[in-house]
C-alpha cells in the first residue's frame, strides 16, 4: 500500500516507479496511518504477518504508526535505509525509540530476503531487484551511534 501524506508533498516519483498496479494508495492527515480508517481496515484485512515500514518524517509519521501497528500485534519491519527525517538526530531517536519498543530494524535488502527463505522462491529474484534499486539514504544510523 503507498500512503500519501498531503502536508508533505505528493511521493517521490522514484517510489512511485515501484508501485505495483494492484497496490492500494491512501492520503492521510494525521501522524500515524494506522488512524486512518480506511488503511486501518486494508491492513487488518489482509492480516500480514509482517509490516514494512519506510518514510519521513522518522519522528513523526513513521514513529507513530510504527508503535500503533506493535500495539495492534504487528510484526514491524523499520527499514533505515528508507526512513529519513529532515534532522539527523530526529531521525536516529526515532529509529532507537522503535527498536526499544519491539520493531525490528532492518534494511529494505536484509527484510525481503529474510521473507523469501530460499533462492527457489519464484519471487526471490523479483524482490532482489527490487532491494538493489532501492533509494539511498546518506547518514546512516551508525554515523549518529
Amino acid at each position: 500500500m503507498c500512503i500519501r501524506d498531503r502536508y508533505m508533498g505528493e511521493t517521490a516519483k522514484e517510489i512511485l516507479e515501484y508501485k505495483h498496479p494492484k497496490v492500494q494508495s491512501f492520503e492521510k492527515f494525521v501522524m500515524s496511518a494506522y488512524e486512518v480508517p480506511a488503511i486501518k481496515k486494508a491492513i487488518d484485512d489482509l492480516k500480514p504477518e509482517n509490516v514494512l515500514i519506510y518514510g519521513l518524517e522518522a519522528h513523526a509519521c513513521v514513529l507513530q504508526t510504527t508503535l500503533d501497528l506493535l500495539e495492534a500485534g504487528y510484526n514491524v519491519h523499520a527499514l533505515v535505509d528508507g526512513i529519513s527525517s529532515f534532522d539527523r538526530v530526529n531521525r536516529a531517536a526515532a529509529i532507537v525509540r522503535m527498536m526499544n519498543s519491539g520493531a525490528i530494524v532492518s534494511t529494505t535488502e536484509t527484510a525481503l530476503l529474510d521473507m523469501m527463505y530460499d533462492s527457489k522462491n519464484p519471487n526471490f529474484k523479483v524482490n532482489l531487484g527490487i532491494a538493489k534499486g532501492k533509494l539511498k539514504i546518506e547518514d546512516p544510523l551508525t554515523d549518529l551511534l
